[in-house]
């Protein structure tokens, strides 16, 4: 069962994001760490990164990048009134 913090909001990977990510773990296979790091940023202050429009956002993982983890660009929704985001994509930049 995933982890639920008081507060926290739920992330939701959809099948596009999964296959982009499972895409990028066949060439970084430390990958999942840097993808429980996004969940985990997520889940705790998803409005924190920079807003596109509505309840779109995205983020540009520069900060979590190493040699063993590419930068990616991720895009998602914030549901705010039903303490969720819906990961739609992950692209390696």
């Amino acid at each position: 069962m995933p982890r639920q913090y008081e507060g926290a909001y739920q992330v939701i990977k959809t099948e596009d994001y999964i296959r982009q990510f499972n895409e990028i773990y066949k060439r970084y296979p430390k990958a999942i760490e840097l993808n429980n790091a996004i969940v985990w940023a997520l889940e705790r202050y998803p409005q924190g990164f920079e807003n596109i429009m509505q309840d779109f956002y995205h983020w540009i993982t520069e900060e979590l990048s190493s040699p063993g983890y590419p930068i990616v660009k991720i895009l998602f929704r914030v549901f705010a009134d039903k303490k969720e985001v819906v990961l739609l994509s992950i692209q390696e930049l």
